[in-house]
Parts: C-alpha cells; sequence; structure tokens
C-alpha cells in the first residue's frame, strides 16, 4: 500500500514539474498589439534617454508621451504607429536617438548638419571625461582632449 502511495505521489509530482516548466524555462512571447509595442518603446525611452534633464533641450517629456499615447490605438496601421515612435525620436533634436523599421527599411532620425550646442554639455564633458589633466589644441585651445583610462581612446 505504501508503494502505491509512493507511486502515485511520484506520478503527480512529476506531472506538476513537467506541467510548470514552461513557465520556469520559457520567456514569455511578449505581446505584439500597438498599445503594447507603444508603452515598451516609451518605457525604454523614459528610462534610457540620457538627456532628459538637460535644460537646454527643452524636452517636455510628459507632454510628448501624452500626445503621443493620444494618437496609438489597435487599429492603426504599422507604419502609422512607426510613424508615431518617430515622431518621440525627432523630439530629442540630436544624432544619437534613431529608429528603424527593419521590415521596411525606413529610417528616422534628426538631421545632424541642423544640430546645435543644445546636444552638448561642455559641463559634463569637463567634469566626467577631461576634469582638470586635459591638452588644447589649435589656434584658439578651443579643441581639448585626453587619453582615458586604457590609453587608447580620446575624448
Amino acid at each position: 500500500m505504501k508503494r502505491t502511495i509512493y507511486i502515485i505521489s511520484g506520478l503527480l509530482l512529476l506531472g506538476l514539474m513537467l506541467g510548470s516548466c514552461e513557465k520556469v524555462f520559457m520567456k514569455p512571447n511578449p505581446k505584439t498589439d500597438n498599445m503594447s509595442i507603444y508603452d515598451e518603446y516609451i518605457k525604454l525611452v523614459d528610462e534610457k534617454y540620457s538627456m532628459w534633464e538637460n535644460p537646454d533641450k527643452e524636452l517636455d517629456k510628459e507632454g510628448i508621451f501624452t500626445y503621443t499615447r493620444g494618437l496609438v490605438n489597435d487599429n492603426i496601421s504599422e507604419d502609422s504607429l512607426f510613424g508615431v515612435l518617430s515622431y518621440v525620436v525627432l523630439q530629442f533634436k540630436d544624432g544619437h536617438t534613431y529608429l528603424e523599421n527593419e521590415i521596411s527599411g525606413q529610417e528616422v532620425f534628426y538631421d545632424i548638419e541642423a544640430l546645435d550646442e543644445i546636444n552638448l554639455d561642455q559641463r559634463v564633458v569637463d567634469s566626467i571625461y577631461l576634469k582638470d589633466d586635459y591638452k588644447t589644441m589649435g589656434s584658439t585651445n578651443y579643441l581639448r582632449y585626453k587619453l582615458l583610462e586604457d590609453g587608447q581612446i580620446g575624448y
């Protein structure tokens, strides 16, 4: 009798383990509806874009997010969704953000030739990279540079 209980218990435990393996070992499939794609994109932009706090850029994060969220629903086309996400990229007005639709080959980035000094905070460069031991070059000593710690990358 004990042996039968052990066998049944073992089979039940094995069944539970096999039934839950999918949850343990497999990543869930991300949602692919327009709102889910938009929400994930905005989450990444919010977390990863480093220039939100630069006062010279005058970015209204909440305004951008509120405006673009109102344009997205599950009835718009993939091209329209790409257009909304592109609008977000173009608001940054810098050459470091880029969006590409790998299926259509469409690309969106800010016109680098239109860039100006708001995309470079010299105080950040000076305090983090150059510090006090940089060298200068040029007739007005405008170009400042330094070899970083590994000695191979100059800034």
